[in-house]
């Protein structure tokens, strides 16, 4: 229970921090620095072109609310696991060591169908409310395994390099250079000052070095930002 409190907390601290990333005007009157009013559908009003002018001014069309995050299905989520840990595809989440997760066991849930064994036709259209926890599965799952695959590697290890995973306590500056290893991996940039902070800040509660390398893994792993593009 103390771990998976642990991961929650973690968990939310990333989100707060990477939220703005993913944030958008919304409703029908906002508007966006440079575009003129926001009608209903979320298009801009009164726009020309990329460069055209908007009452009187020159203006760049925007990413618009509702246009710009697209739900990132199944497949995806797992070759992005894959290529950011360095795990095959069997090494991912398995039920019972033998189903794998996420091409059957929770294969609707993270965007996929299946019609010949399941009668199933049509994916569904948006993310459902059990989205959230087979993404946290899958991502935990794959996160351990690639722990558990460094640990035995010892100085060999591909990814949690930066300090040692029996360790009781790393630097703050140990746990900056794997979280920025993840945020390279997982998803493509360098992390922000103050998602450094937060995390520098949850790693100081902890005291085991595999312990943190998971809670990173699983934080920047399940956060929106690596669930839409």
């Amino acid at each position: 229970m103390k771990k998976f409190i642990s991961l929650l907390i973690l968990s939310i601290l990333v989100i707060q921090c990477s939220s703005n990333r993913l944030r958008r005007p919304s409703g029908g009157n906002a508007s966006a620095p440079g575009t003129g009013s926001i009608d209903e559908n979320g298009n801009p009003i009164g726009a020309e072109d990329a460069k055209g002018s908007v009452n009187g001014s020159t203006a760049v069309n925007m990413p618009q609310a509702g246009r710009t995050l697209i739900w990132k299905r199944y497949r995806p989520l797992e070759t992005g696991l894959m290529a950011g840990l360095g795990l095959t595809k069997d090494q991912l989440c398995t039920e019972l060591g033998t189903n794998p997760c996420i091409d059957k066991v929770h294969l609707t849930v993270l965007g996929g169908n299946e019609p010949f064994l399941n009668g199933q036709y049509e994916r569904a259209q948006t993310p459902t409310v059990l989205t959230a926890v087979a993404v946290d599965r899958v991502v935990l799952s794959s996160c351990g395994k690639r722990v558990e695959l460094d640990r035995t590697a010892g100085a060999a290890a591909q990814i949690f390099k930066f300090f040692p995973l029996t360790a009781a306590k790393p630097s703050d500056d140990q746990v900056k250079q794997q979280a920025t290893e993840l945020y390279h991996r997982l998803l493509a940039r360098e992390p922000e000052a103050a998602e450094l902070d937060a995390i520098v800040k949850f790693a100081a509660s902890s005291t085991a070095g595999d312990k943190i390398a998971l809670s990173l893994c699983f934080a920047i792993g399940s956060s929106a930002e690596n669930i839409f593009l």
